[in-house]
């Protein structure tokens, strides 16, 4: 009877110690992905004032490397910027097209700088590459791929203005795809 309590004591003890750190753990990661994603926005943007006012572009991509791929070198250094801190792989090469290796987020190609401030440039990986009303699911429901960058807790949006918002694995505000934007999300 006391070796029963005993190990129920230690399960107890075990649960309050790493259940909360694997929480807060995941909140970090989600917090250490916004910090990467207004990283990468101040880049869009220099790119983008270079550029007329357009976000980089490649046609025909199909998927976020190739397009994000054109901010390196000029206007962000390493690579490490474009992996979420919550997937842990490896940052792709700083070649074109990031050659063989995947971005950890969807790019929304074809935006404008004189668009609307809220409208999504750039996500923590979809499910689809279709448009989210809200409730509709946009990221992984049991933190299996597509969409888990953030296993089922939801992701990060960052909007053309710089903000970023976190979303539930169900849309909690609409992520439209307008007419000349394509959205894409990393390779495979």
């Amino acid at each position: 009877m006391e070796l029963v309590l005993v190990v129920f004591v230690l399960g107890a003890l075990v649960f309050l110690m790493w259940g909360p750190m694997t929480h807060s753990r995941a909140v970090r990661a989600r917090a250490d992905c916004a910090v990467q994603l207004m990283q990468l926005h101040v880049a869009l943007a220099l790119y983008a004032a270079d550029a007329a006012g357009r976000f980089p572009e490649i046609a025909p991509a199909h998927t976020s490397e190739a397009p994000l791929s054109l901010l390196v070198p000029r206007y962000i250094s390493e690579t490490r910027w474009f992996v979420c801190p919550g997937t842990g792989r490896k940052p792709p090469p700083a070649v074109p097209g990031f050659a063989g290796g995947r971005v950890d987020y969807a790019y929304y190609q074809g935006l404008r700088t004189n668009v609307h401030a809220a409208t999504p440039l750039l996500t923590d990986a979809q499910i689809n590459d279709r448009p989210k009303r809200v409730g509709e699911p946009i990221f992984s429901m049991d933190g299996r791929p597509p969409g888990n960058n953030h296993g089922s807790t939801g992701g990060n949006v960052l909007r053309v203005d710089g903000s970023v918002r976190f979303t539930p694995p169900r849309a909690a505000f609409d992520l439209p795809v307008e007419t000349g934007v394509a959205l894409l999300n990393p390779g495979p």
